[in-house]
């Protein structure tokens, strides 16, 4: 039976009648800093009979299911991600590990952020592989993705502020963080001093609501939640995209948008949906499925319900072809970027497409998925 200063040592206190019989973990996320050392050093010296494990890979928790197993002791747990992982792709591992050992658990996920190189890995093109941090040979992720997606998944936001507080740069990080995500507890390290009791009150790891944080997820949800919200953008059309004059959009980022994601639809690949990404300064555009309005009728679901859902949603000009799109930002002006969003449709009666701006042929290329369009995006613009 463990003490009741090992139970509450990293985390509040119990959830459920068995929770001194239940190893919790807390997960460490973050680009290398200061910061993410500094954090696991504290949540270790407040837990000293904690199990500190750092990932060897990239997509699981082998390396700590490893420890635990081979340790005799129900210990607690702080696993360390690699300068590479996504703590979204990790926690989906955990859950299914969690269907046949249902006595561990991610107690929450911890991404500490530098607020004073923030600003500038978020107007960096650099690719993950060029710091060596890609997860493998086909691992075409940048830094900025990346720092973008382990502030959207996280329970609890580790701000260092270094010495003097970084002025606006802690200001416009602190604003950033909120606008990323909706649910995580932000918390100020001051010159790397954190007082790991301060995560207590931060909300637990539960994967759906982890998930759903992202401001831009909660955009795009048909419940409608998160547009209300004036740091968000959601931009529905029935009409493609020119795509010179998306490429141009994506180049010159009217309106300060940091983020986007969604399905949009171009004009000159009607068969199939794009998805869009942009993260800093980093665009991508790749094929994520063909409409099914491009599909025969035997391709279609049969599923009835799946089908009543298609049929929701049918345009009788174009199908199920439509923009769906969520633009995020700390001090975004919607009003100038819907115009401009607008302003990139293309309509009956336009001129005929010309072969600058945004090629089809980055959807068509096999590694769409993988190429980054880096655009005309710095750190001035955030300033």
């Amino acid at each position: 039976m463990r003490s009741e200063r090992e139970r509450s040592s990293i985390g509040p206190g119990s959830r459920g009648a068995a929770a001194a019989d239940v190893v919790r973990v807390t997960v460490v996320a973050g680009l290398p800093s200061p910061a993410k050392s500094d954090l696991v050093e504290a949540l270790a010296a407040r837990a000293p009979h904690a199990v500190v494990v750092h990932e060897p890979r990239a997509a699981g928790p082998e390396g700590l299911l490893a420890r635990l197993c081979s340790d005799r002791k129900r210990r607690d747990a702080i696993a360390v991600l690699l300068p590479g992982s996504e703590p979204r792709l990790y926690a989906a591992r955990w859950s299914e590990i969690a269907k046949t050992r249902p006595s561990i658990r991610i107690e929450r996920i911890v991404t500490a952020v530098e607020v004073a190189t923030l600003r500038g890995e978020l107007a960096s093109s650099d690719s993950l592989a060029s710091r060596g941090w890609a997860t493998g040979p086909c691992d075409g992720r940048s830094v900025a993705d990346l720092a973008v997606e382990q502030i959207e998944f996280a329970d609890a936001l580790l701000l260092n502020s270094g010495p003097g507080g970084a002025g606006r740069d802690r200001t416009w990080s602190e604003e950033l963080a909120a606008a990323l995500n909706a649910r995580a507890a932000r918390i100020d390290a001051s010159a790397c001093r954190l007082d790991p009791r301060l995560l207590d009150g931060a909300p637990h790891f539960a994967f759906e609501e982890t998930v759903r944080a992202a401001r831009w997820f909660r955009a795009l949800d048909n419940r409608g939640s998160g547009l209300e919200d004036a740091r968000v953008l959601r931009f529905d059309a029935r009409a493609p995209f020119h795509p010179g004059r998306l490429g141009a959009l994506l180049s010159g980022r009217p309106g300060r948008f940091v983020r986007a994601k969604g399905l949009c639809w171009i004009s000159n690949e009607p068969e199939y949906a794009l998805g869009l990404s942009v993260a800093g300064a980093v665009s991508r555009l790749f094929r994520a499925s063909p409409w099914w309005a491009a599909l025969p009728a035997e391709c279609w679901p049969a599923n009835p319900e799946a089908r009543a859902r298609i049929s929701a949603d049918w345009d009788p000009r174009f199908g199920d072809r439509r923009q769906r799109l969520a633009f995020v930002g700390p001090d975004l002006d919607a009003a100038v970027l819907r115009r401009a969003l607008e302003g990139c449709l293309q309509w009956a009666g336009d001129a005929p497409l010309s072969a600058g701006g945004l090629s089809s042929e980055l959807a068509r290329s096999p590694e769409a998925s993988e190429r980054a369009r880096c655009g005309r995006f710095s750190s001035e613009m955030l300033d």
